[in-house]
């Protein structure tokens, strides 16, 4: 493995927004891909443990938004 999930998170801190850090890391050997190369996203969500979909998103108000 190149490197652990706080070795990225330690990279990133400063280079990205907190909430742009990610979470989870999981290391496959090959992304799906459609027919004409493209990443096949819904094969990739297809691949993903049933609990990490099950997880909700969480959603983060800016002060400017509407009441």
């Amino acid at each position: 493995m190149p490197f652990t999930l706080d070795q990225l998170k330690a990279f990133l801190t400063g280079k990205l927004g907190k909430h742009e850090i990610p979470a989870a890391l999981d290391f496959v050997d090959d992304l799906p891909r459609t027919s004409v190369g493209k990443l096949s996203r819904h094969e990739l969500r297809n691949q993903l443990p049933l609990q990490q979909l099950a997880q909700p998103k969480q959603q983060q108000l800016g002060s400017g938004g509407r009441s």
